[in-house]
């Protein structure tokens, strides 16, 4: 579980008090409760989460605690509608006090919880060990990855629903491309990037506009 948030759950929040199976492991990291109740055994593995020192959160970290209009119509990538609820609150200390994990962030690391404090009209970069790097810019992916001269490379934008969206070959290593990508809609998006000798570890994108 990553940079999740909880609230008002009738029992506890975060629950998980029986032994796990052997070789199944428990991860929680940059996890949030905005009223306590946690209940997790030791065999849990956690990072920065919210309820661990040197964290201690009220009612001041949050925008709004107003659970209005989160039962409202999802959008298309299964998000929640444009409410406050739970957004975190300039000048919390809960900003850039996270775990790198891979997901999209602001500033000097993540925030804790599901929302990234001030990731509205712009999307990050994405690298991996390889020197690949991908992100949005203004309705456009834009990549650049360096491989061995004479690969044919091709990458598929997949919505996070596993729909295939956009597809292309990349015909100049080590170059950065820009397609246009102004027709998809706004959303989360799995991108995979392929040659004739590797398969990259697909990549979480977010398009903003």
């Amino acid at each position: 579980m990553h940079n999740c948030s909880a609230y008002r759950n009738k029992s506890n929040n975060y629950s998980a008090s029986t032994a796990l199976s052997a070789g199944k492991i428990l991860e929680l990291k940059n996890c949030l409760t905005a009223d306590g109740k946690v209940s997790l055994g030791s065999f849990a593995v956690l990072a920065t989460n919210s309820w661990m020192a040197p964290f201690s959160v009220t009612s001041a970290d949050f925008v709004s605690l107003d659970t209005t209009g989160v039962a409202g119509p999802r959008k298309p990538d299964g998000s929640l509608p444009d409410v406050p609820f739970l957004h975190l609150a300039a000048g919390s200390s809960l900003i850039n006090a996270g775990t790198n994990i891979g997901l999209p962030f602001i500033g000097s690391a993540p925030d804790l919880g599901a929302f990234e404090y001030g990731l509205t009209d712009i999307s990050p970069v994405f690298f991996n060990g390889n020197g690949f790097k991908a992100f949005f810019k203004g309705g456009n992916l834009i990549l650049k990855l360096n491989s061995p001269a004479g690969e044919n490379l091709r990458f598929c934008l997949y919505r996070i629903n596993g729909q295939l969206s956009f597809s292309s070959e990349i015909k100049e290593s080590g170059q950065v491309q820009s397609f246009d990508c102004t027709r998809l809609p706004q959303g989360i998006y799995i991108l995979e990037l392929e040659s004739g000798l590797q398969h990259w570890q697909p990549q979480k994108l977010v398009k903003m506009n």
